[in-house]
């Protein structure tokens, strides 16, 4: 209940089940109800529907039970059916981000993507974040059709009154109902990795349509799933989960999850190895920086390439990726070639004579 609770979901139906082991005692039942009334109720949510069951026989699943006659109730089934449906889309605060940017037969340029939020509309004004810029919308289709407008949560491609830079992982917004804008906010983690989560490493935060650089600066706690229980800790491991202070080397533009569960969800991937190692929920941002925060470095110098040479077993390998991370981690623009996919790839077939040796180091 706690993980669905932290993934924005505020109704709950409980099935009691196996009420044949007891009997159909309404006492045993109703234990059940106070005891999980109580915990659910440190979550803030409204009570759930409780309904004792027995789905082996079938009582109280899609038809009410002559076993249970201190139950007036529905039984599951007309519950579910009966139960309000509670759209999630966000129909007033426009939010597109973009996932591409194509070039039509006129010469014009179209973005693709999907609506997070909100509804757009032909002549309606645009703010493209993070740029800042302004423009209005000119045309919405969806292939080859031409709409007067379309909403969340609808896939189109927009063209704009002006030629402005625009790419994707920018986002497209109601000037009039901004995001939050900033580069270290709050989040709740769920930590998927069996390597631990580490403090103050670089990490890819994957969120809506790009890519950003970011460390995990600090957890603020641990929390319990069963019991909500809140402790300090240093790092998270496997399936535990947390809430964090993220530093990102970019702004992004989001939302808190509680009011955009596409803005305000990410997930952190392990740049060495492409491995998505958590999934996180944004409550706030915009918080004060704690200490130096490491920032991307303002120049743009020269390009320069480090070649790491040695014996096997040197530990060529290890240092490379050490280098790389943190090069990454200031802001540089940094690629790391290992020796041994040199060899798998642009060298295969190669000896170690000195002649391939030396075809090796002419072809890297």
């Amino acid at each position: 209940m706690v993980i669905a609770w932290l993934l924005g979901i505020r109704t709950f139906a409980v099935a009691v089940n196996k009420m044949d082991l007891v009997q159909f005692r309404e006492e045993a039942f109703r234990q059940v109800e106070r005891d999980f009334t109580l915990f659910s109720s440190k979550l803030g949510c409204p009570a759930p529907f409780f309904v004792p069951t027995c789905s082996l026989d079938g009582d109280n699943i899609s038809r009410r039970s002559e076993r249970t006659p201190w139950f007036d109730r529905p039984c599951l089934l007309e519950y579910l059916e009966a139960i309000p449906i509670v759209s999630n889309g966000d129909f007033r605060n426009l939010r597109f981000p973009v996932q591409f940017v194509l070039r039509a037969p006129d010469g014009s340029r179209r973005y693709a993507g999907q609506i997070a939020a909100g509804v757009i509309r032909r002549g309606d004004p645009l703010l493209a974040l993070p740029g800042g810029r302004t423009t209005v919308i000119t045309s919405v289709r969806v292939g080859d059709e031409e709409l007067e407008s379309a909403a969340s949560p609808l896939s189109v491609t927009l063209t704009l009154a002006d030629e402005i830079d625009i790419g994707r992982g920018d986002m497209l917004v109601d000037p009039l109902a901004l995001p939050s804008t900033g580069g270290r906010i709050t989040a709740t983690l769920l930590w998927m990795s069996a390597q631990p989560m580490q403090l103050g490493r670089p990490y890819l935060i994957k969120h809506t349509t790009r890519y950003v650089l970011a460390r995990i600066a600090r957890v603020c706690a641990l929390i319990d799933p069963t019991t909500l229980d809140r402790r300090r800790a240093e790092t998270l491991s496997l399936n535990e989960f947390g809430e964090v202070e993220i530093e990102s080397h970019q702004p992004l533009t989001f939302d808190p999850y509680s009011e955009n569960k596409i803005t305000g969800a990410f997930v952190i991937v392990d740049p060495t190895g492409n491995e998505t190692v958590a999934a996180g929920m944004i409550e706030s941002g915009n918080l004060p920086e704690r200490g130096n925060a490491h920032r991307p470095h303002p120049g743009a110098g020269r390009g320069l390439t480090v070649w790491l040479t040695g014996l096997s077993s040197a530990g060529k390998s290890t240092i490379g990726q050490a280098v790389y991370e943190e090069l990454w981690a200031r802001g540089h623009k940094v690629e790391w070639l290992d020796g041994d996919a040199v060899r798998t790839y642009l060298s295969k077939g190669l000896g170690f004579s000195k002649e391939d040796r030396d075809e090796n180091v002419r072809r890297t």
